[in-house]
């Protein structure tokens, strides 16, 4: 595969200029050709009519005087003539000297509309045939003997065909075609000479953007290529690039905010950990306020290792290394089990669930991912809901999806905020930043999951109500078995 543009370039002009080139020789021959056989035809035409002033109707019989007035003379070495005559009957009258002219047929046109073929003779010559159909004239010896034209035409047609060897017209044409192929052949050698510099002052632009990249590093990715200059088709490529670094400057930098976030999150458990070890180790106290302070660890341990298991499963559901099981599954039992994980926390909020589930809510897909997703929505629910509110859940099954909706009073969240809840570590409510209670990644990892499971999770506030909606498919698709 030749992988330099410039020579892939040079060759494709090399082949379009041979070919158009090319054409137009073949269509020059073609023309010098019709023009040399018309012409040749033309000279044939003449010598068939001139031939038949010499041919006579005698009493009945058919006469020339061909030999009289010296035919053969017409036949030069290197262009022979040959003829032959056949009377109305068909019978071979007269025909010229040596053994070609026997292999000549009978046919013919008129003295005004000669019909003319080709042939190839047993001696591998080519020749060119002219024919012709006519009525000879009538003579008597008296009107010869004085020098007349010849009495009326006689009623017997007789044909005539006279041939000639057309090797000095196909010499000239093979000559033709010799010099228009060097013509040809000269025109693409001179034409890639001059188009070779021209092509490679057409690639400068891309070399210079190819130099450009080539200096850029990751502090550069803010910087963008200049397209003032360039060429509208390498505008398009500089356009490309631009949006690439585009992308690649944002990805470094919600990579860059992600690892701060990260370290910002599990700084919190950490320092709460090291305070409560650093008070219960500050002085002697009594065995109840260790066994507080243990618990106490014990509850930031179990909050730095749920951001974990949340962290680790966002970087599988990135990657695509979530292995799913796939089974039958009874909806409403997951939406039981998944809200009494929060209820304790619910009712200490004073917070009401109202159920609308529909019948018959089997659905096959992977139970343990789905049941994620579940406890999230409900606990994004439980700990944002407005107090003493109401929560409503409902889900359904119609035409192979299953839909499952929950609501949350929520009063403090405005609409353009809306699609936010999906940003890692992002919260509606700065207040609650760094508690430790929740880092921002629910809604984002039950998005990624219900990417894996062939679903989609969407949300939207709509009179002062908070509702997140989910979609699967009553079954996972072969790819997602498969991922």
């Amino acid at each position: 595969m030749i992988r330099s543009l410039q020579t892939r370039l040079l060759i494709g002009l090399a082949v379009a200029m041979s070919l158009v080139l090319a054409a137009c020789g073949w269509v020059l021959f073609s023309l010098i050709r019709a023009e040399l056989y018309a012409e040749f035809d033309a000279t044939l035409a003449s010598e068939a009519r001139s031939l038949a002033t010499l041919v006579e109707d005698r009493d009945g019989s058919i006469q020339t005087e061909m030999f009289e007035h010296g035919v053969p003379k017409f036949q030069p070495k290197n262009r022979p003539v040959h003829y032959a005559l056949w009377n109305s009957d068909g019978k071979r009258v007269e025909q010229s000297g040596g053994p070609r002219s026997t292999d000549l047929t009978q046919f013919g046109g008129s003295l005004e509309r000669p019909e003319f073929r080709s042939a190839m003779l047993p001696d591998q010559q080519a020749v060119r045939m002219v024919g012709v159909r006519f009525t000879p004239y009538l003579a008597d010896e008296v009107d010869r003997r004085e020098g007349g034209t010849g009495g009326t035409k006689g009623h017997g047609k007789v044909t005539l065909v006279v041939a000639r060897h057309t090797a000095p017209v196909d010499a000239t044409l093979d000559r033709i075609g010799l010099l228009l192929t060097g013509v040809i052949g000269g025109a693409v050698v001179v034409s890639i000479l001059v188009t070779a510099p021209i092509v490679r002052m057409s690639l400068h632009p891309l070399a210079r953007i190819s130099a450009r990249i080539k200096l850029m590093d990751i502090d550069a990715l803010g910087e963008r290529l200049d397209t003032a200059s360039a060429p509208d088709e390498v505008r398009v490529v500089i356009d490309c690039l631009n949006g690439l670094l585009d992308r690649l400057h944002d990805a470094f930098q919600r990579e860059r905010a992600f690892s701060a976030n990260v370290a910002h999150e599990l700084r919190t458990p950490l320092a709460g950990l090291r305070s409560t070890i650093d008070v219960a180790l500050a002085k002697p106290v009594e065995s109840a306020d260790y066994r507080r302070s243990l618990q106490r660890c014990l509850t930031i341990c179990k909050q730095a290792e749920s951001l974990t298991e949340n962290l680790l499963m966002l970087a599988r559901l990135d990657a695509n290394q979530c292995q799913l099981q796939p089974d039958t599954v009874l909806l409403d039992d997951l939406l039981r089990k998944a809200w009494a994980s929060v209820a304790s926390r619910a009712d200490s909020r004073g917070l009401e669930v109202v159920w609308s589930l529909g019948e018959q809510l089997e659905l096959t897909t992977d139970a343990a991912l789905l049941s994620l997703i579940l406890r999230n929505l409900f606990d994004n629910a439980v700990s944002y809901a407005d107090q003493g509110s109401r929560i409503e859940a409902d889900a359904s099954i119609a035409q192979g999806v299953a839909t499952i909706n929950v609501r949350n009073a929520a009063a403090r969240l405005p609409q353009d905020l809306a699609q936010r809840v999906f940003d890692r570590f992002w919260r509606a409510d700065a207040s609650r930043s760094g508690n430790g209670e929740h880092a921002g990644l629910g809604l984002a990892l039950c998005r990624e999951a219900a990417r894996v499971l062939d679903g989609q999770l969407t949300v939207n506030v709509q009179d002062e109500r908070f509702t997140a909606g989910l979609q699967l498919h009553q079954q996972i698709s072969r790819s997602k078995k498969q991922a």
